[in-house]
């Protein structure tokens, strides 16, 4: 776990030490002092499943990203973030919004957003991958800065496992490490599936939510090395052709969407630090490939490098 306060620091250089810091560990953003409340600011961050748990508090300043922090971005990731306690105000180029105890905040990272954090605050927050979501949601930029209030139950739920899984990180094994990243991806899915703005045609809509299950349903099976059309359109509840059909309106087929979650899955452990004694091979066939040299070839062909240099640039 990374740990950093401004208790320890003087004050005259507590602002200058918090903003170098949040930007170094965490991602480009625009900080200025603000209000009458001292200035105080705290970061954890927790690494869990592939991705990243972040608690973040303080008071007295307010922070925003605009285009000029999002130009030097290294990354596009989202972030669901969970209000714990006090006053912040969300704000984007169009609208803001106060944050209660308990709501659900989704962030892109490639939007201009800022935070009005003046008043004491705690918060906390997880970075999911960028095609982790894409590839459960059929239109995530739907999503951009939604809010869900704790009075819905997913986002309860949501909230709970978020809280859990940041308190026990560090004595997950990685097989449970990685569990707990898919389980919670999908709660996050479900948790805004009622968000699709009101008016999308009904067909289109249709179409989009077999899309989305069809692509949950391969994320849920992506171990299983018989995978096929015909078991996706099962769990689906659609017939063969159907699933193909819905496929092909997307621009590929079952199989290459398969393939590409397989390698993605594999890329994402290979990178993960927690599964650093776990063998190419047995990440391979943990992902759904049954043969290495086949693996091989695919991960080379997606990721540009062999799985064996894509682990070794990723964890230097």
């Amino acid at each position: 776990m990374f740990r950093f306060n401004t208790d320890a620091i003087e004050p005259r250089h507590r602002f200058e030490f918090w903003a170098d810091t949040v930007n170094r560990s965490y991602t480009p953003l625009q900080m200025e002092p603000a209000g009458e409340a001292p200035f105080r600011g705290e970061i954890a961050i927790e690494s869990v499943g592939g991705f990243e748990i972040v608690l973040a508090g303080g008071a007295g300043h307010r922070t925003r990203r605009t285009q000029a922090e999002i130009a030097r971005s290294s990354e596009h990731f989202y972030v669901a973030t969970l209000h714990l306690t006090g006053q912040t105000t969300f704000v984007t180029p169009k609208d803001q919004v106060q944050l209660k105890r308990g709501d659900l905040l989704f962030i892109d990272t490639m939007h201009e957003i800022g935070f009005d954090l003046s008043q004491p605050y705690r918060s906390l927050q997880v970075k999911f991958p960028k095609d982790w979501i894409d590839s459960r949601i059929a239109r995530p930029e739907h999503l951009t800065s939604s809010v869900l209030s704790r009075d819905n139950p997913w986002a309860r739920l949501f909230a709970g496992y978020l809280t859990a899984g940041f308190r026990v990180a560090d004595k997950l094994p990685a097989s449970a490490a990685e569990m707990y990243g898919q389980h919670l991806t999908e709660l996050l899915v479900e948790a805004f599936a009622t968000s699709e703005p009101a008016g999308t045609p009904a067909l289109a809509a249709k179409r989009a939510a077999l899309y989305m299950r069809a692509r949950r349903a391969i994320a849920m099976r992506l171990g299983e090395s018989h995978l096929s059309p015909r078991i996706i359109a099962n769990d689906v509840g659609i017939s063969t052709r159907s699933l193909h059909r819905v496929f092909a309106e997307y621009g590929e087929t079952v199989m290459q969407r398969v393939m590409c979650e397989r390698v993605e899955c594999a890329a994402r452990l290979l990178a993960f630090t927690g599964a650093r004694r776990r063998t190419i091979t047995d990440i391979a066939f943990a992902c759904g490939f049954n043969d290495l040299t086949h693996f091989g070839r695919i991960f080379a062909e997606r990721m540009g490098v062999p799985p064996s240099q894509w682990r070794k640039q990723s964890l230097s």
